[in-house]
């Protein structure tokens, strides 16, 4: 009988559920909810130790994922709000040149 000690038992089972959690970052967000459904309503084939570890780490990988999503759009964002400034300061030249004109053709 092939026996392995509780601290390998352990530390395979750390490796499959970060592969697990490694790969779970390549799912779309719908699946990894599923999952997260599923892991925390599944009766308890394993220990509950693992499913709470499991449904743990479909939420980090889901707010991983939304966390990165979220930088996108701010970073996004921050590059309009400068081009909207930018184009703020054009347009606040472009009138003042106008009122000038406007006011050197007014006092002819």
């Amino acid at each position: 009988m092939n026996s392995i000690s509780p601290d390998e038992q352990l530390r395979r089972d750390r490796e499959r559920e970060s592969k697990v959690a490694m790969d779970s970052l390549q799912k779309s967000d719908e699946d990894l909810l599923k999952e997260i459904f599923y892991s925390s309503s599944s009766p308890l084939n394993h220990n509950p130790t693992t499913t709470i570890s499991r449904t743990i780490a479909h939420f980090s990988s889901l707010l991983i994922k939304l966390s990165r999503k979220a930088e996108e759009s701010t970073n996004k964002i921050v590059k309009l709000t400068k081009t909207l400034t930018y184009l703020t300061w054009v347009i606040a030249i472009f009138t003042a040149i106008s009122l000038f004109v406007i006011i050197l053709q007014f006092i002819k």
